[in-house]
């Protein structure tokens, strides 16, 4: 009789590691998923990506944004608002990058720097900049750029 409950007790340990490990998987496979969900259809670009857009005459879209509130307010609320509009872009955070480093990106767009604040979106047509929105204060703005430019047809 002893035995039989023994079997029973081990069973149940199995049976309880085994669906810990299931929440575990379940759970991070949750996890991935909403990562990826809040990275979108946007990709971070560096200054060497950029160069090669430009170099081979690439088409694309580019949010230039500060991720450092103290610097730009609004940037995170539009970039979320940009991920949930269907297009794909390049997110260039100037946080990220030297004074000297970002100069040179937008000396390499044609775009003078003292001329230019983020948050921006650059449509880069061929590898020139096309156009370009910047300090841009609220949402129908970006709506409207999308809009003007089909942006949400580069794929």
């Amino acid at each position: 009789m002893a035995d039989k409950e023994e079997k029973n007790l081990k069973t149940t340990d199995e049976n309880k590691k085994i669906f810990v490990l299931v929440v575990t998987i379940l759970v991070v496979i949750l996890l991935v998923y909403l990562i990826m969900s809040f990275l979108g259809n946007n990709k971070t670009a560096t200054t060497e990506e950029l160069d090669k857009v430009v170099k081979d005459a690439q088409t694309t879209v580019l949010y230039v944004w500060n991720s450092d509130s103290k610097k730009c307010s609004n940037c995170k609320t539009i970039k979320k608002h940009l991920d949930k509009q269907n297009i794909d872009y390049m997110s260039y955070d100037v946080k990220n990058y030297s004074d000297k480093k970002y100069e040179n990106f937008l000396t390499s767009l044609t775009i003078n720097p003292p001329d230019f604040n983020y948050p921006a979106i650059i449509y880069i047509k061929d590898g020139v900049m096309y156009s370009n929105i910047i300090n841009i204060d609220n949402t129908k703005a970006v709506d409207t750029f999308i809009k003007e430019y089909k942006l949400t047809d580069l794929k």
